[in-house]
C-alpha cells in the first residue's frame, strides 16, 4: 500500500452524513484516504431541524476521526443553514468556513484538492486556497422523472472545475462535453470483501434463514424510482416465491408508502430493513435471484446502480429493467419490462442457478469493476494534476 501524502489533503463537501447509508462517495473518499488525508464535510442542519427529536440529529454533530487519515465533520446545531435569511446565512457560512480552515491546518494539510458532490456546492470554489477542484457527477441532480436541462449552478461547476468525474455513459453524453478534463468512472464493488463473505461457511445465521426458498431479493433504497407496482404484482402472482427486500424505506413520495403498505399485507413479502454496508453480502448470498426493478423515466435513464456489481460479486442471477446503462452487461443480466417478462425471466434464472459457467462469468465481471480500480483511477488523475 502506498503511503499517505502528508502534505496533500482532500476537502470534500457531500450531501449526507458519514454514518448514513453508504453511497459511491463513501467508498471513493474512504479509498482515497489511502493516499491523502480526507476531511468529509456534511451539510449543516436546516434552521427548522435543530430540535432534539428530529431524526437527522441521530448522528453525531461536530468533528469525528473515522480513521488515521479520515475525518468527518457535521456542522453543529448552533451552525444551521439559514437559507432564507441573507445576513444570518453569510455570518454562519463564514463561521463554518473558519472552522473548516482551522481543521485543515490542524491536520497538517499544506496543499488542498476540493472535491464536490453536488452543484449547490459551487459557491465553495476558491474559498479554501485549493489547487484543484474536482466535481463528481454520480446522479442526475434534477431528480426529475421528466426531461430537464442542466441548471445554471451545475453548468458553472462543470465549466470551472479542474477535473470532472462522471459515473454513467448517459450522464457522460449529457454533461461530458462541457469540460475537456472529464473522466468516466462508473460505480464499483468492494470485491474482495464480498467474495470473502460469500466463501465464508462459518457466518452466523441471520433473519433471512427462516424465509422459504426460492428467495427473490432486492437490496437497496426502497424509493420512488423503484417499480414497487411490479414487485407487488410478482408477489401476488407467485405466492410460492418469497420476495425479500433489504434496505431503508424512503417515504418522501406518497406512492412509496401506499405500495409498501400493500406489500406488507402479502404473506410472501419480507422487509428486512437497512443494514450496514459491510453486512450486505451476508444477505445477498442467501438470495436465489436478485432484482433491479426500476421504473423507466428521464431520471433512471442516467443511473448506474451500485447494486449491479454487488449482486454479480456474489454470483447471483440478476433480472433487471432494461435501462440504458445496464445494456453493456446483457451477457450477465436478464432484462424484463412487462409483468409477464418479469415472471418468465425470474423462472428462467431459478432454473439456471446450478450452472457454474454462469456463476463464474458473473463473478468475473464484478472482479473487473472493483472500487479499488476506480479509486486508483481517480487517485492517478488527481496526482497527475497536482504534480
Amino acid at each position: 500500500m502506498l503511503k499517505v501524502n502528508n502534505s496533500i489533503g482532500i476537502l470534500t463537501f457531500v450531501p449526507n452524513v458519514w454514518e448514513g447509508y453508504w453511497m459511491p462517495r463513501h467508498y471513493i473518499m474512504s479509498g482515497l484516504s489511502r493516499y491523502y488525508k480526507i476531511l468529509w464535510v456534511s451539510p449543516p442542519l436546516g434552521w427548522r431541524n435543530t430540535g432534539r427529536n428530529r431524526s437527522i440529529n441521530l448522528y453525531q454533530r461536530g468533528l469525528k476521526k473515522v480513521s488515521s487519515n479520515f475525518w468527518a465533520y457535521a456542522p453543529e446545531r448552533y451552525l444551521p443553514n439559514c437559507l432564507p435569511f441573507g445576513t444570518c446565512r453569510v455570518v454562519l457560512n463564514n463561521i463554518r468556513k473558519k472552522k473548516i480552515t482551522s481543521m485543515l491546518k490542524s491536520m497538517g494539510i499544506e496543499r488542498l484538492a476540493l472535491y464536490l458532490w453536488r452543484p449547490n456546492y459551487a459557491h465553495y470554489l476558491g474559498k479554501f486556497n485549493e489547487e484543484v477542484v474536482c466535481y463528481h457527477v454520480d446522479d442526475e441532480y434534477s431528480f426529475s422523472d421528466v426531461e430537464s436541462k442542466i441548471d445554471e449552478k451545475e453548468y458553472y461547476l462543470l465549466n470551472n472545475a479542474d477535473l470532472v468525474f462522471i459515473h454513467s455513459k448517459t450522464l457522460l453524453e449529457k454533461k461530458g462535453r462541457i469540460n475537456p478534463e472529464t473522466y468516466y468512472v462508473p460505480n464499483g464493488v468492494d470485491f474482495n470483501h464480498y467474495r470473502r463473505i460469500v466463501e465464508d461457511k462459518s457466518l452466523e445465521p441471520n433473519e433471512i434463514d427462516s424465509i422459504p426458498h426460492p428467495r427473490i431479493g432486492y437490496v437497496g433504497w426502497i424509493k420512488h424510482q423503484i417499480d414497487l407496482e411490479i414487485l407487488l404484482k410478482i408477489a401476488r402472482l407467485r405466492k410460492d416465491w418469497s420476495i425479500v427486500l433489504v434496505g431503508p424505506i424512503n417515504t418522501g413520495h406518497a406512492d412509496v408508502g401506499q405500495y409498501v403498505n400493500a406489500l406488507k399485507r402479502e404473506k410472501n413479502v419480507y422487509f428486512i430493513g437497512g443494514q450496514k454496508p459491510q453486512d450486505l453480502p451476508k444477505y445477498i448470498k442467501k438470495m436465489d435471484v436478485c432484482l433491479m426493478c426500476y421504473k423507466k423515466t428521464f431520471y433512471t435513464n442516467f443511473i448506474y446502480p451500485m447494486k449491479l456489481h454487488e449482486y454479480l460479486a456474489c454470483g447471483k442471477p440478476v433480472v433487471a429493467t432494461s435501462l440504458e446503462n445496464l445494456k453493456e452487461f446483457e451477457s450477465v443480466l436478464s432484462f424484463a419490462n412487462s409483468i409477464e417478462e418479469w415472471i418468465d425471466k425470474i423462472d428462467q434464472a431459478l432454473k439456471e442457478i446450478e450452472s457454474n459457467d454462469h456463476y463464474e462469468r458473473r463473478v468475473a465481471v464484478a472482479r473487473q469493476n472493483s472500487w479499488d480500480a476506480r479509486i486508483e483511477t481517480i487517485h492517478s488523475i488527481i496526482q497527475k494534476r497536482m504534480l
